[in-house]
């Protein structure tokens, strides 16, 4: 039991584990997808400058491209006047164009080549992610298949003709929204839980419970007047699952009915007497083979 009970808590320790890595992967998520949009910005603010520049080098370049004219004096002046007219129209020459533009270019690629790094890294922790969540989901699927296979097959065999199974609230995301155990006793058509008698809850609670049972046993089960609320036809039903499951596991059973009694390897009785208990102790299958060998 404290082996188990070690497990559960080491299971739990990787839960939360688990749970601060991905916190801690939403967390940079978050945070790369401030810095892309910042440097988005900044690659924006640059290509626009880029842009400034490569027009003012492209009519710096048409400038010094002067051919030789072939005509009179006044064609040449004429010329030379609308090219002082479109100078003027260009305003001052910023001389360090070139300089600025290859030192904005180089800044830009830098800032280019950490925004592909950072998409890069985005998708591998977007991808983890989806792992984790994948992982999750499919353990819990594989758990609530076998659980609730094995709870239809136990509460048929305890209520013949009736039927019990769990659903799940969130189909689409199983991990979103909770588990529904519904039941249907035989004979019955219950839509409320108030509807079910004593006896029926406790079928339907023992059957889950025997249903999780089969699917991972603990090293012993503990029920206090569990048969409290069955007549003796259910009782022995439980008796009878009790006994069939003791060969995985230990049931330590509280009762006060010769029903439920009657299926146990050991009994343990308690009286007072004189206001102090007694204890006695009756091995059932010893006495069964004495009774046996009388015979």
């Amino acid at each position: 039991f404290k082996e188990k009970d070690m497990e559960r808590e080491e299971i739990h320790k990787n839960i939360d584990i688990l749970r601060g890595k991905l916190s801690d992967l939403r967390k940079r998520e978050e945070d790369i997808n401030k810095q892309i949009t910042y440097l988005l910005e900044d690659k924006g603010k640059l290509e626009q400058k880029i842009e400034d520049l490569e027009n003012e080098i492209f009519l710096l370049q048409q400038e010094d491209n002067i051919t030789p004219i072939d005509e009179d004096l006044n064609t040449v002046e004429n010329e030379l006047n609308r090219y002082i007219t479109e100078r003027k129209k260009i305003g001052a020459i910023n001389e360090r164009a070139l300089e600025d533009y290859k030192e904005i270019k180089t800044r830009y690629e830098e800032l280019k080549d950490k925004i592909d790094k950072l998409e890069n890294e985005k998708e591998r922790i977007l991808e983890l992610i989806k792992e984790l969540e994948e992982k999750k989901e499919n353990a819990f699927m594989e758990v609530f298949n076998k659980v609730n296979k094995n709870l239809k097959a136990i509460f048929k065999e305890l209520s013949p003709s009736g039927k019990a199974y769990l659903e799940l609230e969130n189909e689409e995301n199983p991990l979103d929204g909770g588990v529904f155990l519904k039941a249907k006793p035989r004979g019955k058509d219950v839509k409320r839980l108030e509807i079910m008698s004593g006896g029926e809850k406790t079928l339907t609670a023992l059957a889950f419970l025997f249903a999780v049972q089969q699917y991972k046993p603990a090293p012993f089960y503990y029920f206090d007047e569990v048969d409290a609320h069955l007549d003796d036809a259910n009782a022995r039903k439980i008796g009878q699952l009790m006994k069939k499951f003791s060969k995985e596991a230990q049931f330590i059973v509280i009762t006060l009915r010769d029903t439920l009694a009657h299926f146990s390897d050991r009994l343990i009785g308690v009286s007072s007497r004189d206001g102090i208990s007694q204890i006695y102790t009756l091995d059932v299958n010893e006495l069964l083979r004495e009774t046996s060998e009388v015979k």
